[in-house]
């Protein structure tokens, strides 16, 4: 995967691992957090504290300021 994906605008984390051409289970695995948590995140991301969205941005090379809340 490209690590420095090119956003413009917001998206969501779903979207951003789609960007990435991954599956769930995949992007919680590149990430390192288990899929369940991921899962949760997406459906939720108020579920994620704040140095979660940071290191799940910093992995994929993506700006906290392009992440949906």
């Amino acid at each position: 995967m490209n690590k420095n994906i090119q956003i413009t605008g917001k998206v969501t984390l779903a979207e951003v691992r789609a960007i990435a051409g991954m599956t769930q289970e995949k992007f919680a695995k590149f990430v390192g957090i288990p899929y369940t948590t991921y899962r949760r995140y997406e459906k939720n991301i108020g579920s994620a504290g704040f140095s979660e969205i940071v290191r799940i941005c910093d992995k994929v090379g993506v700006g906290i300021e392009n992440i949906k809340v």
